[in-house]
């Protein structure tokens, strides 16, 4: 393919444009080791294509041991959920690439790893997890060359991101080669500056329908709603099997009882913190073996007092002497900090790093010859780098406490070692600025005041007291009130990896609540109610199971469905009668606001903008109401002091074009290309594109996730 040809010629600037952004897809979060599968089984199937159980299993058992030292890691069916997506979106690119002989040659490959600040980042992720200075792609395929079996695991993680990069590089030029084909023509183009340069002045008057909805008269007949359910029936596809439910959820909290057993706990436990030797000896108290130690400076302080919600904490660490403590309480978890030491140290270094590959010899002939300052550069086996600043005290920079006082009394101009492998090379470091600031050394530990097991077998046994006496899914959802508890509804299907919260807005919902969804797909009957799920700790969880859709479309009987087809009926029905009501009564738009009941009103409408001031123009919404976007077109279309009467989606509205006001500017037929593939185009050259691009694609293959079968 030529054009193919053209693009694989450009590969640097496209190595430029991935940029930062393609590292969140190639580096994506770990899932936590699985449950068994079973042989001969798809996690997904994606068109005709598979996702099988075992090659899903390998990448998030991979994906764990890359991630295993990562803190505040999300509930495992939440990642597992988001590892399958990415497989399917991976499935659906692929298969797009092969049809259309999209390749990554070898050159291509190793231009983008080793020319890019994506083979940087990827190299430095290795570096973290091994505690090792590693400054380019090329020294860690050395590294891992010199000695294949030590790195056996490490070359492993390594080709599974190069090959990575590789499927990434294939999907934007996929990306590129659709975008670049969706062009405007120069209809296209005039049109688009027609649409905005006219600007129309109206007054109109309207009668909501939502002031008449009530009148029994309107009430859909049976017909008129199934009409509206055949017309909008694809709204309601489903690829999986979907399970409506309304579940319990009891949060399990300490009692009275437990509250006033865990503060003598505390009080015992600030005495003794606040004591000479508090940092150890509070050990010795079985709730607080979690003593932790850090090192902040006041700017980090305040923003951990930020976090924590409590201002107090930045004056106790600035005006704080070794010894001083400070206690914050928030929802039952109590925070304990004492300051252990105050001085100042190197916060951030100017640094030139030189990596020499060889035994000790030419490691000493190297460092003396930079200190010498002598040119080292040409030398076999030496890679210079650049100056880079690094945070001294950064943990995750894993340096050790000899290298930061080296960096702390290194002479101007010397380089010294701070990594060496006798056989197999050295790392140098030279230091050529560095600032330092106050650094405050804290002592850290916590108490959570937890439920007792008295109180929790208590909470279990109302609960359980409940479902013996509501063991229907309809009683329970009647009565759940009465008795002090919520029936929350909910529809899930396998790809629904907790129950509660949003994931459209990015609302957690309640961990490990992914048995009671499974038992609502996979073993629950209509009509059943759950016995009590207890895999949180925090949560007792019940389900009553109302309904189970398998079809291609939800049903009308879904209550959902059936409240939506009502309204757009009642709707479709108040339309037509107030049409007829009114057509012809009235000259002028005074006239039918009279008729109305209402008063007139002005606004102005532009054809290019799809938000008209007082007039509701927004899309359909879930309960089946919808906006008059419509008007738009009909202003634009009418004749300058004519009155008109329109009855449109959620209002009837009469309405004159008073004056039409046409704008001076002009627009050069480049800026009206940029703005037509800005509002029509698909993003290129940016990850937020090749997001859209694959979405896109996403809807164009019949997904059926299976997940839920063996989790």
């Amino acid at each position: 393919m030529a054009a193919l040809e053209k693009i694989r010629k450009r590969a640097v600037i496209l190595t430029i444009v991935i940029g930062a952004g393609l590292l969140a897809f190639i580096l994506e979060e770990g899932v936590r080791a699985s449950q068994s599968f079973f042989n001969d089984t798809t996690a997904a199937r994606v068109g005709s294509e598979k996702i099988g159980v075992q090659e899903f299993n390998q990448r998030y058992e991979q994906m764990t041991q890359n991630n295993q030292n990562q803190q505040n890691r999300q509930d495992a069916a939440v990642e597992q959920q988001q590892l399958l997506q990415q497989m399917e979106m991976e499935t659906i690119l692929n298969k797009e690439c092969d049809d259309n002989s999209i390749n990554v040659s070898d050159e291509e490959l190793s231009l983008l790893v080793n020319n890019s600040q994506l083979g940087q980042q990827m190299t430095q992720t290795i570096a973290q997890q091994l505690g090792q200075n590693i400054q380019s792609p090329a020294q860690l395929d050395r590294m891992i060359q010199a000695n294949p079996e030590k790195f056996q695991l490490v070359a492993t993680q390594w080709n599974d991101m190069k090959k990575q990069a590789a499927d990434q590089l294939r999907y934007m030029v996929l990306q590129y080669l659709v975008s670049s084909s969706i062009q405007p023509n120069d209809l296209d183009l005039s049109v688009m500056d027609a649409d905005n340069k006219d600007t129309y002045a109206v007054n109109f008057a309207k009668k909501d329908y939502s002031t008449v909805a009530t009148d029994k008269k309107y009430q859909p007949t049976k017909s008129e709603i199934e009409a509206v359910y055949n017309q909008y029936k694809n709204l309601w596809k489903i690829n999986d099997k979907q399970a409506h439910i309304h579940f319990i959820a009891v949060n399990i909290t300490p009692s009275r009882t437990d509250l006033a057993a865990a503060q003598k706990v505390i009080d015992k436990a600030k005495a003794v913190w606040a004591g000479a030797n508090g940092v150890d000896s509070i050990k010795n108290i079985s709730e607080f073996s979690n003593v932790q130690n850090s090192k902040v400076t006041l700017d980090q302080a305040k923003q951990f007092a930020q976090q924590m919600g409590d201002s107090a904490f930045t004056s106790f660490v600035k005006g704080g002497s070794k010894g001083a403590t400070h206690f914050v309480e928030k929802n039952n978890s109590h925070a304990f900090f004492k300051i252990t030491d105050v001085a100042e140290l190197t916060d951030s270094a100017k640094v030139v790093m030189v990596a020499v590959q060889g035994d000790k010899a030419k490691q000493n002939k190297v460092l003396a010859a930079l200190n010498a300052g002598q040119d080292v550069s040409k030398m076999q086996g030496v890679e210079m780098g650049e100056e880079q600043t690094i945070q001294v005290q950064n943990p995750q920079l894993q340096l050790s406490d000899t290298v930061k006082k080296q960096i702390e009394t290194a002479a101007p101009g010397k380089y010294f070692l701070v990594q060496s492998d006798p056989k197999q090379g050295a790392v140098f470091m030279k230091v050529n600025s560095a600032t330092k600031k106050t650094f405050y050394s804290l002592a850290t530990t916590d108490y959570d005041v937890v439920p007792s097991s008295t109180t929790s077998t208590s909470t279990q046994d109302k609960l359980q007291a409940f479902l013996n006496k509501n063991k229907t899914a309809a009683s329970l959802e009647k009565n759940a009130a009465k008795f002090g508890y919520q029936a929350q509804e909910a529809y899930v299907s396998s790809s629904t990896a907790q129950l509660g919260g949003n994931p459209q807005f990015g609302m957690p919902g309640i961990s490990n609540s992914r048995k009671a969804i499974k038992w609502a797909l996979t073993e629950g009957k209509k009509g059943q109610v759950s016995n009590i799920f207890t895999d949180n700790n925090d949560y007792l969880i019940a389900v009553a199971l109302d309904d189970v859709y398998e079809g291609d479309y939800l049903p009308l009987s879904n209550p959902e469905v059936t409240a939506f087809c009502t309204n757009k009926a009642r709707s479709i029905k108040i339309a037509k009668a107030l049409e007829a009501q009114y057509k012809g009564k009235a000259s002028n738009v005074a006239g039918y606001a009279k008729l109305f009941g209402t008063a007139p009103d002005t606004t102005s409408v532009t054809f290019g903008n799809d938000q008209v001031m007082k007039i509701n123009t927004n899309g359909l919404t879930s309960d089946g109401q919808e906006g008059d976007g419509g008007f738009i077109g009909r202003v634009a279309a009418a004749k300058q002091g004519q009155t008109y009467l329109w009855a449109g989606n959620s209002a009837i509205y009469a309405f004159t074009v008073t004056k039409v006001t046409r704008s001076a500017m002009k627009l050069k037929k480049e800026e009206l290309k940029s703005r037509w593939l800005m509002q029509y185009g698909i993003i290129s050259n940016q990850q937020m594109g090749l997001d859209r691009f694959g979405a896109a694609l996403m809807t164009s293959k019949k997904i059926k996730n299976n997940l839920v079968k063996f989790q």
